[in-house]
């Protein structure tokens, strides 16, 4: 239903932003290069390096205009789409439960990791 269309966007944008904050958050010494951009129509890629100590790790930034304003939709790190990953995780549970089951399923870590937003309950 578009309800359970909307409480899922709003949950897995949360588990996207704590993925990728906690991915992130944990290269408290990094240096992030950005190496160059490609724009096509509304849609654009920024490549990106990130340093920290011996390691390095490429991060490509997709990126949609809407109104004036650019937007990541998907951040790929080491050429691994978040989107496709989890995509694929999601295709995976659907087979084994129903959606309303996954979006319980979603809303129970949020409550467990303590949610920025209320997600629909």
């Amino acid at each position: 239903s578009p309800e359970e269309q909307r409480v899922f966007v709003v949950l897995f944008t949360d588990l996207l932003e704590r993925a990728y904050l906690n991915t992130i958050g944990n290269y408290r010494l990094a240096t992030i290069t950005f190496q160059g951009e490609t724009i096509s129509g509304s849609y654009a890629q920024v490549q990106s390096r990130m340093a920290a100590g011996k390691s390095e790790v490429a991060i490509e930034y997709h990126l949609v205009e809407t109104d004036g304003r650019w937007a990541v939709y998907d951040v790929a790190v080491d050429e691994v789409s978040l989107i496709s990953n989890y995509r694929s995780q999601f295709s995976s549970i659907l087979k084994r439960m129903s959606f309303a089951q996954m979006l319980d399923r979603l809303r129970n870590r949020e409550a467990s990791m303590g949610s920025r937003q209320e997600a629909g309950q």
